[in-house]
């Protein structure tokens, strides 16, 4: 149960590095390198209709893919990331000598791959992600989504029919933002047996569904993250910029109204009594940054060096 009203975050994300094998969990392949002469040759980057191309204070879009330092790599991943595209390579630049090392770092660093993921589209973010280098400079980055086509094709529909039926233009956003987080709550149960599960390090097959915006708006039963994608979903159906922001046991909604960031956190906002009753309140439905740090939840203790939009209100 939500009890404490703390929440579990834990999406599956893999970083794998194939230069010798470096994984989060265990190695999957041999050691691979091409030892090939090329030309170094770095292509357009297509992106596709849930690009943000969005930049933000920790992470810019890097479209020339010009790659001179670590700040470079980061942002090579997110631009890829968020571009929607399954695959792509690009290059160290001659003068980055500790390129290959560098981008073994950051690949098998699990938080960091988190961020991204929380500046994306929710339907551009990945479950798993694959980093392969050889000896001549190349990185390659295969991305492996979320969100299936056919995730992306219900959600889309769901999103499209409750605009049509429950909101109009004379709302304000905020009005639109709040018709929807109370409409979330009220037909979604937290997956409190999905959150024990976790907290036991046990992962059933169906847990991932737990995690992403079908089990909030086609099971109705979800865990945070589920809740904040299909807040970030809506967000984004309505031209809100948005992303999501996470600790080690939690994620939610950073929302931007009249150039002011605010805080929405659905899960905290449907809580579960001791009792077994679910109630809705709007405690954490935009709120300021200072307002959330006097509630001292212990659970929304963020990294303002990341997400420091936020932290400057």
């Amino acid at each position: 149960m939500k009890n404490l009203l703390k929440c579990i975050f834990s999406i599956a994300i893999y970083s794998v590095l194939l230069v010798g094998i470096f994984a989060l969990s265990k190695p999957i392949s041999n050691y691979i390198v091409e030892n090939v002469v090329y030309k170094k040759e770095v292509y357009p980057l297509e992106y596709n209709n849930y690009s943000k191309k969005s930049n933000f204070n920790y992470l810019q879009i890097n479209s020339d893919f010009d790659t001179k330092n670590k700040t470079d790599l980061i942002n090579n991943i997110y631009t890829i990331v968020d571009s929607g595209i399954s695959e792509y390579s690009f290059y160290c630049s001659d003068e980055y000598i500790n390129c290959l090392e560098d981008i073994k770092d950051v690949a098998t660093d699990n938080e960091l791959m988190t961020i991204i993921n929380n500046f994306t589209n929710p339907y551009n973010s990945f479950n798993k992600l694959y980093v392969t280098t050889n000896t001549m400079g190349k990185i390659t980055v295969k991305v492996e989504k979320l969100y299936t086509s056919d995730d992306i094709n219900y959600l889309n529909d769901y999103m499209n029919n409750f605009l049509i039926n429950n909101l109009n233009d004379s709302m304000s956003n905020r009005e639109k933002i709040k018709t929807f987080h109370d409409y979330i709550i009220n037909n979604t149960s937290y997956d409190k047996e999905k959150a024990n599960e976790i907290k036991n390090n046990i992962h059933t097959e169906n847990t991932l569904e737990s995690h992403k915006a079908t089990g909030v708006l086609k099971n109705h039963i979800a865990l945070c993250s589920g809740y904040t994608d299909a807040m970030a979903i809506f967000l984004n159906k309505i031209n809100v910029p948005n992303y999501k922001i996470s600790t080690d046991s939690h994620i939610w909604n950073i929302v931007n109204l009249d150039n002011t960031w605010y805080h929405l956190d659905m899960t905290w906002d449907d809580p579960v009594l001791d009792t077994g009753r679910e109630i809705l309140i709007d405690e954490f439905m935009l709120i300021t940054n200072n307002q959330l740090k006097e509630k001292n939840t212990g659970q929304h203790d963020y990294d303002a060096t990341v997400y420091s939009e936020i932290a400057t209100n």
